[in-house]
């Protein structure tokens, strides 16, 4: 459903979101997409409000995510030699599968279980193996926390500013207990 509100239906919604009577939910893919393919200068000119920063952290996320993986292809390949030919693939392949599996879906604690299911063979594996199955683990955490962060971000983002509502309203998921949005308006 979308809900197209006019300017004075935002501002009574965005009093309900701020009592906790109402929530508003964007999807982390599109969340994500957002800040990768929307250029700071368009949001700047249709809400404002700068995200270069936000968009800059999260680049820096994805770098610390891909180096983390790439570290653990190098001790792979020190640590095995000849068994790095089989095992560089298939944490390739395994990498590829966890991150796409994780990014959307799933709540906040099974991201961070899985952080700490990761970690765990630091203390229980010898170092030839722990340290990059801690590696990739990391690496796919920051990966699942890129799409949180840009979800929290650009939530923010629609919740203070109704030029980014508007703009983002086929995207936005309202829970709204006193239903004072008009349903009537759908695509």
């Amino acid at each position: 459903m979308t809900n197209y509100l006019s300017k004075t239906e935002f501002e009574a919604l965005q009093q309900r979101l701020l009592a906790g009577n109402a929530g508003l939910t964007i999807s982390k893919q599109v969340a994500r997409q957002f800040f990768n393919r929307v250029a700071n200068k368009a949001v700047v000119s249709i809400t404002g409000e700068s995200v270069l920063v936000k968009k800059l952290v999260l680049f820096s996320l994805y770098g610390a995510s891909i180096s983390l993986f790439l570290a653990s292809l190098g001790l792979v390949f020190i640590e095995f030699e000849w068994g790095a030919a089989l095992a560089i693939p298939a944490l390739g392949i395994f990498w590829s599968i966890l991150t796409v599996l994780t990014s959307d879906k799933g709540s906040h604690w099974i991201g961070h279980g899985g952080l700490l299911l990761s970690l765990a063979p630091i203390a229980l594996l010898p170092g030839a193996y722990s340290y990059p199955i801690a590696l990739v683990g990391m690496s796919i955490w920051i990966h699942r926390f890129i799409f949180s962060l840009s979800q929290f971000w650009l939530e923010q983002l629609v919740t203070n500013s109704y030029d980014a509502f508007d703009m983002m309203a086929e995207h936005i998921e309202i829970e709204d207990s006193q239903q004072s949005i008009p349903d009537e308006q759908l695509p």
